[in-house]
């Protein structure tokens, strides 16, 4: 377990929907995302190992993705978003 998390877990979380067609802040604000789910998800992309692959995989997208990588652990909320809920 982290002692100390990362304080760009919002950031790179906000990065990861948005290379995905994701806007968390307008999820939430249709009541699809609630704040305790965004603490979760906070919460697991800081406890996250694949921190250095996600930067890399980040910078390289210059164009949307389907869905997020397999190893990000916030892909299953990200793709119930993505499908509607």
């Amino acid at each position: 377990m982290k002692l100390f998390r990362r304080p760009d877990n919002l950031t790179r979380m906000n990065r990861m929907a948005k290379a995905v067609g994701l806007d968390l802040n307008a999820e939430a604000e249709q009541g699809r995302l609630s704040p305790a789910e965004v603490r979760l998800a906070s919460h697991r992309c800081g406890e996250c190992s694949g921190t250095l692959e996600c930067r890399i995989w980040l910078q390289a997208r210059e164009d949307q993705a389907a869905e997020p990588p397999g190893y990000c652990p916030n892909a299953a909320l990200y793709k119930g978003l993505k499908a509607g809920g």
